[in-house]
């Protein structure tokens, strides 16, 4: 058999609360005997602090506790665009886990709904995209009546990421409240790089605008996760250019 890694145990410990929490980042401690570091995870990578002695009276682990204790949900990493659904959201999501006209979207929607995972509506804000995601050569627009807030909701993923850093694409069979359908909602972490990406669902939207309908998803609506205030990793920008 081989040893287990203390590490790996703890980047196998963040990868599950990320799948089972909606989160921007997240704080950890790592103890070994008296010694101890601080950490900060999201999706582009991890700060780790100077290894500590926690013992000592000058240590400054018991200060960082009680901050901890005394953050906000957002401040602690938690994504503010979703929230926990209401009994009456969680009745009307349940409830299509019975309904004999889904057919085998009704399995979908059981799993989905599994007791361990809570009910979330998440908001999606469709949004022109920003001049740094313009791609060089192409036009692609998003909605041109503005910026709108869509409400999904969401539990158990059907796909959960298999990874702690990168796209950590996570797909959602979702509860759309506006028309009261089913549908997929993918969650992802794309690149930026200014003039060379493209959002996902503005590419679809440009290929339904010039009649392309087979062999594609149908989109219901897109946009980056925060809306025009877009949510973003931050490692990335302290890590060495390569």
């Amino acid at each position: 058999t081989k040893a287990k890694s203390p590490a790996a145990d703890l980047f196998k410990s963040m990868l599950n609360i990320f799948n089972h929490q909606h989160r921007l980042f997240s704080y950890a401690i790592y103890i070994v005997k008296n010694q101890a570091r601080l950490l900060y995870f999201d999706r582009s990578g991890v700060f780790v602090s100077e290894v500590f002695d926690w013992t000592l009276t000058s240590s400054f682990l018991h200060t960082f506790v009680w901050k901890l204790a005394h953050m906000s949900p957002e401040d602690l990493g938690y994504d503010p665009t979703t929230s926990l659904a209401s009994p009456t959201e969680i009745s009307r999501f349940t409830g299509m886990a019975k309904d004999l006209t889904l057919r085998e979207f009704r399995n979908m929607v059981s799993h989905a709904t599994e007791r361990r995972f809570p009910l979330r509506k998440v908001r999606v804000t469709q949004a022109s995209p920003s001049q740094e995601d313009r791609y060089l050569d192409t036009e692609l627009e998003g909605p041109s009546s503005g910026n709108k807030d869509r409400f999904f909701l969401i539990g158990q993923p059907s796909r959960p990421a298999d990874a702690l850093f990168g796209e950590c694409t996570r797909e959602y069979i979702a509860l759309d409240l506006q028309t009261g359908k089913l549908c997929y909602l993918k969650d992802y972490w794309r690149p930026l790089v200014p003039g060379w990406t493209r959002p996902e669902h503005a590419v679809y939207q440009h290929l339904h605008d010039r009649g392309v309908t087979s062999g594609i998803a149908t989109l219901v609506c897109g946009g980056d996760v925060g809306g025009t205030q877009a949510q973003r990793t931050v490692v990335q920008d302290f890590q060495p250019v390569q």
